[in-house]
């Protein structure tokens, strides 16, 4: 049997003194209480396992996820949400998670802006310096359904926007950059609108509409007004254009070119005969305070059926 030496005798000692005081210093005699382990040094670093992660659903090389396992990974694979990249990596017992660096976040905005998972959406936490909760109005929300709200919290359409004092919506762009507004499938009976609401989703004060379905009128477009100071009333239709160009005001189907629908009247231009157009052109109609009557321009200024003389006859 051998017989203890003096170096077997120092290691007993070495973890007797690590198992009663459970912390370790490597470069220092006095490590924090508070850590198990301190390592100091004013020149050297510390140099964590290099593997090649698989990808983030994958524990490969370990035989199993660990919850804590931290590593450096020098590997790029995996696909799509489980792809892995070279870069420190710790394991949450389940799946590997990249942690952030300056690849990540381009070294442009390092703050935490803090996505929150809440019920049924993502929503935008803190603003830029990652500290300040947002307040009401500069919300930016995205449900579950696939809505999005900027502005406000809980959207009711595919994009709601609720904008404060003056803001609104600009679409800019440079010299020849294509700018607009596309609503899909109105050949399928979609509907396309844009709408002035008088108080939240109250009635509507004002409205465009185009629209392609026989459900309500085959046309290209519709304009509605109403009174601004009901607020339970809708607007309705005063003008039509159709798909065939006629022009339609105070009525859904116009039959002509223009059509306009009323028991009023129509106001043509007024004026003397100095202030005509200076390029007339045949058919135009207006009321010449000179002569107290309407006039048209003409090609048969004197009425006898021949053409050629041009001119302003009175009505």
């Amino acid at each position: 049997m051998n017989k203890p030496t003096f170096a077997s005798f120092a290691i007993l000692l070495f973890f007797f003194h690590f198992i009663s005081y459970s912390q370790v210093g490597i470069g220092t005699s006095n490590p924090d209480p508070n850590s198990i382990l301190e390592i100091a040094s004013t020149g050297k670093g510390v140099l964590l396992p290099r593997v090649n992660l698989l990808a983030t659903n994958n524990a490969n090389p370990m035989n199993a996820h660990v919850n804590g396992m931290l590593v450096y990974n020098i590997n790029t694979g995996g696909s799509g949400i489980f792809k892995v990249t070279p870069g420190f990596y710790v394991n949450d017992g389940s799946k590997w998670i990249r942690l952030a660096d300056e690849l990540l976040i381009t070294g442009v905005d390092k703050t935490n802006d803090e996505w929150l998972n809440a019920s049924g959406k993502v929503e935008l936490g803190k603003q830029s310096d990652g500290i300040t909760a947002r307040p009401a109005g500069t919300e930016f929300v995205v449900r579950d359904d696939g809505t999005l709200g900027i502005g406000l919290t809980n959207p009711s359409d595919k994009v709601t926007i609720l904008a404060n004092n003056a803001q609104g919506i600009t679409i800019t762009g440079g010299n020849h950059i294509s700018r607009s507004i596309t609503f899909d499938a109105l050949a399928n009976g979609g509907q396309g609108e844009i709408n002035w609401r008088k108080s939240g989703n109250g009635a509507l004060s004002a409205s465009v509409r185009s629209v392609g379905s026989a459900s309500w009128a085959v046309k290209g477009l519709g304009f509605f007004t109403g009174n601004f100071s009901d607020l339970t009333s809708d607007a309705v239709e005063r003008m039509c254009i159709m798909p065939d160009g006629k022009v339609g005001i105070g009525i859904q189907n116009p039959s002509v070119q223009l059509e306009v629908s009323s028991t009023d009247a129509i106001r043509i231009p007024v004026g003397n005969s100095a202030q005509r157009p200076g390029t007339p052109k045949f058919g135009l109609i207006r009321y010449n305070t000179e002569i107290g009557r309407g006039e048209m321009y003409v090609n048969d200024v004197n009425g006898d059926g021949i053409l050629g003389d041009a001119g302003w006859r009175p009505l």
